[in-house]
């Protein structure tokens, strides 16, 4: 059996990017390429800097991501207690088939919505009450 970190092909050389966009109603953070060890404090300081407003809703948009390391999963939930610490919310949003089954071997999809695209976040978030 292959393991989910083996899924996501470490070996990839994508650089890790990530980009903040602020709407009124949410913030989205757009991932992209291979969070690893030495990106994961830069993941961590843009998703608490999202988290900072009052009752904020933030998405993180995995679509672009091929690999997280568990900093960088530590660095997502730090950011989920800085939301609710401010009464707010994170969800991921289109994570990659093994990002997606390494979020629930960690049972992270527990703690978090997770959406298969913005659209669909977005829709709930009309829903959300305020």
């Amino acid at each position: 059996m292959v393991s989910p970190s083996e899924k996501q092909s470490p070996a990839s050389t994508t650089p890790f990017a990530a980009s903040v966009e602020s709407l009124p109603d949410m913030t989205i953070v757009h991932l992209a390429g291979s969070c690893t060890m030495m990106e994961s404090q830069r993941l961590a300081d843009e998703l608490i800097k999202a988290a900072s407003r009052p009752r904020p809703l933030v998405l993180i948009d995995m679509a672009g991501l091929d690999f997280i390391t568990s900093n960088g999963l530590g660095s997502i939930v730090a950011g989920f207690l800085r939301c609710r610490r401010q009464e707010g919310e994170m969800w991921l949003v289109g994570p990659r088939p093994a990002i997606h089954e390494l979020l629930q071997l960690t049972r992270l999809t527990a703690l978090f919505k997770v959406y298969d695209s913005l659209d669909a976040a977005r829709a709930a978030a009309v829903s959300r009450p305020h």
